[in-house]
């Protein structure tokens, strides 16, 4: 069984005009670069990594599934990655796994045995992420917002790794997002779950791989961990390589991100980022180090610039599921590719969609997010993000160009402004969306539209699967398929996915 779907229209009407995604999905040419529908056809054809180098670890082998252990050389992988959050983290979580399902289930069909990956960045330390999605709280009839999000500025005690966060944060509010009495066979295993990672304060890392794989089994998905430290023990010759050649990388990547900028585009890794390529683990926290060798391994974490590459080299993936930020610093990353001798494998879209009430409001919905009502569903943060790095990127060109100063800093000085600009421009932003939803919208369900932001980036999933059960997981893994038959095409499609409401969510109109 599973939900019924309607076809929103066209993936790229999302996105600004000049967005990287929007242009990538439309199979406008980007420099250096494969249209969506091309890349897809090269993850789905002979353009895979070939045999893994991880396959010879026994460890590695193990989590395959048992009927996968004996294929010859191991199954080719397709893989997608996410940093954990409480309640299983948001619903682009599920999107994304789902596409990978789908993407290997259609390999496999094609003669080319493939297992989906998902790579758990719980070696991440961005706490504000990990605790954003929202949930729903019955008893105040209003959104669940986790009491441990951070406000302002961390300080560094707090910059603890997210994987380390403790039950008490991320597995009692789980608890009361599946609801009680839990319904069927998914919801009644997801609370067993979070009941013993409760009575045992599990950490969020090792939990999370629990969940997921409850979520998805009977997929073949194999889950690994951002954080262990096998894998990075295993990374050894990786990051004996790129020892000694962070500062030529890194330029690398920032005159890729020149170019993709004065392409109209936007340079998605930040200056910030670009000097603090590797970190070392200690006490839990995230150290940037600027020396570093092979022997300390287990200790190291990749940074942003190196995180997709460490990746590709332990897997040889055949593809990655990529959403349009991943995209953006994919799109950075390719000379590093080329100067470390890895091949780029292809980069697929993940689903989009949207979880609507059945009925009238749901028609109505359905209706406002085609093309052409887009604006009423613009994320103001996002449009501030790509207005702040036009102007920081002009900032710097006028700052090297007229006065002469030197790369770095011109970057510094106009990183800087630009930061503070765009809080002025996101926040007028924010206000103008909100007087047009206003004006669009009269009352929808809470959570079509949790605080204003688009439904997949802050939905928990766990919160989705306590009211819409396995039923719902069924209907992401079908609209999936469907997402790349679509795509496949040309025509890459967001969709929606239509529920019963529940009781508090049952009224609600949506003006014409």
């Amino acid at each position: 069984m599973s939900y019924p779907c309607r076809d929103l229209g066209p993936l790229a009407a999302q996105f600004p005009d000049g967005g990287l995604f929007a242009s990538w999905l439309a199979g406008v040419a980007i420099p250096g670069s494969r249209s969506a529908t091309a890349e897809f056809e090269l993850a789905i054809g002979a353009g895979g990594g070939g045999r893994a180098p991880l396959w010879g670890e026994d460890r590695f082998e193990a989590l395959l599934p048992p009927a996968w252990r004996e294929l010859a050389g191991g199954p080719e992988v397709v893989v997608t990655g996410q940093q954990p959050g409480v309640l299983g983290g948001t619903l682009l979580t599920l999107y994304k796994i789902a596409t990978a399902v789908a993407l290997a289930r259609e390999r496999t069909a094609g003669g080319r045995p493939t297992v989906p990956v998902f790579w758990s960045g719980d070696d991440d330390d961005d706490l504000a992420e990990a605790l954003a999605p929202v949930g729903w709280d019955e008893a105040a009839a209003d959104l669940w917002r986790s009491p441990e999000r951070p406000h302002g500025r961390r300080s560094a005690e707090e910059r603890r790794l997210v994987g380390g966060l403790g039950a008490g944060v991320w597995a009692a509010p789980a608890l009361d997002q599946i609801g009680s009495p839990a319904a069927d066979a998914l919801q009644r295993d997801l609370v067993s779950l979070l009941t013993e990672a409760v009575a045992q304060d599990q950490k969020l890392g090792p939990g999370q791989v629990q969940l997921i794989a409850r979520v998805f089994a009977g997929t073949d998905l194999v889950i690994l961990r951002g954080n262990d430290q096998w894998l990075h023990r295993t990374a050894a010759p990786f990051y004996e390589q790129i020892s000694g050649r962070v500062n030529e990388l890194a330029d690398l990547v920032r005159e890729r991100g020149r170019e993709l900028t004065a392409a109209g585009y936007h340079a998605q890794i930040n200056e910030r980022s670009l000097s603090r390529v590797m970190y070392r683990v200690q006490g839990g926290q995230r150290q940037a180090v600027t020396g570093f060798s092979g022997a300390e391994a287990e200790t190291l974490r990749p940074g942003v610039m190196l995180r997709s590459p460490l990746q590709d080299w332990l897997l040889q993936p055949a593809a990655v599921v990529v959403g349009p930020g991943e995209l953006a610093y994919l799109r950075q990353l390719d000379p590093l590719y080329a100067a470390l001798g890895q091949s780029r494998c292809a980069l697929v879209p993940r689903l989009a969609a949207w979880i609507l009430p059945e009925g009238p409001v749901g028609e109505r919905l359905v209706s406002l997010l085609r093309p052409g009502n887009q604006a009423t569903w613009v994320d103001p943060e996002a449009l501030a993000d790509q207005v702040a790095g036009t102007v920081r990127a002009e900032l710097t060109a006028v700052l090297t160009g007229e006065l002469g100063l030197d790369t770095a800093r011109a970057a510094e000085l106009a990183a800087n402004r630009a930061r503070r600009f765009r809080k002025g421009v996101a926040a007028m932003f924010g206000t103008e969306v909100e007087r047009q939803r206003r004006a669009r919208l009269k009352t929808v369900p809470t959570w079509v539209l949790p605080d204003g932001h688009r439904q997949e980036r802050a939905l928990g999933l766990l919160c989705a699967l306590g009211l819409w059960g396995g039923e719902l997981v069924d209907s992401v893994l079908a609209v999936a398929t469907e997402h790349l038959r679509q795509g496949g095409a040309g025509r890459w499609r967001e969709h929606g996915i239509l529920v019963p409401a529940w009781p508090g969510q049952t009224k609600g109109t949506v003006a014409s």
